[in-house]
């Protein structure tokens, strides 16, 4: 002999999920959401954090970097007032140098090799 066997019954089209899958697999369901929503934001935030930082690194970089542009603008500067043909003149003329004229240069000729 057979045993009756229970009929299933189907859920109807517009059923809720509790109906559909169990409380538990809802439950299950909802609490997984719950903690990957939690995670992913989570995650975000670290990103952002990570991201502020090497922001502010890159601007103090920048502004380093034209900073030593500048400096090295006003050393060459420096250079072309310091190497002037007339401060040259003038610091040659302080340390005692004399202007020489064509017939003051001796030119001293040695034995052909």
């Amino acid at each position: 002999m057979q045993e009756p066997s229970t009929p299933v019954s189907k859920p109807e089209p517009g059923a809720g999920l509790l109906s559909r899958f169990g409380s538990r697999t809802v439950t299950l369901v909802t609490a997984s959401s719950i903690v990957l929503f939690i995670l992913t934001g989570g995650a975000s935030l670290y990103v952002a954090q990570l991201r502020s930082g090497v922001n502010a690194q890159l601007r103090e970089l920048d502004e380093r970097r034209q900073s030593l542009n500048s400096d090295e603008n006003n050393l060459r500067a420096e250079i072309g007032v310091i190497t002037s043909g007339t401060n040259m003149e003038t610091r040659a003329r302080q340390m005692g140098f004399v202007q020489v004229t064509p017939s003051a240069i001796i030119t001293a000729t040695g034995p052909a090799r």
